[in-house]
């Protein structure tokens, strides 16, 4: 992670260029629900993700906290349990009927490099999947 800092170097002692190996320890009580990057959808309103109640999308409004790239925790918006689509296409949209399936065999997991496109994880706020 690249984070700058501003320091009050008083005698001098640090020079332009200079770079510095740092742990952060933070303490984060609940970091949210881990879902795929790829559920995520961004516009000019907000972040949204479209999960699926009674085989109907709806796009629900979020607030994505920590982003680990492949992966992304939501800390507002989802609830334990929802049924998320794991990689949206245009067709996605407010109220369009579907019918959901479980990923295919091995693509269960969020850590899968690749999903179907189809398929719908139920989310835990462990930041695992069903």
């Amino acid at each position: 992670m690249l984070l700058q800092v501003s320091v009050n170097d008083l005698h001098h002692h640090l020079r332009p260029g200079m770079y510095a190996m740092v742990d952060l320890h933070v303490k984060i009580l609940q970091p949210g629900i881990l879902v795929s990057g790829d559920s995520i959808i961004a516009t000019a309103r907000g972040a949204f993700v479209p999960v699926v109640l009674n085989n109907i999308i709806h796009m629900q409004q979020v607030q994505v906290g920590r982003d680990l790239g492949s992966q992304a925790y939501i800390t507002e918006g989802l609830q334990d349990g929802e049924v998320v689509v794991v990689n949206p296409t245009d067709q996605v949209k407010e109220g369009v009927h579907v019918r959901t399936q479980p990923a295919p065999m091995g693509q269960q997991n969020l850590s899968a490099p690749e999903s179907s496109g189809h398929g719908s994880q139920q989310n835990n706020k462990d930041g695992g999947n069903q």
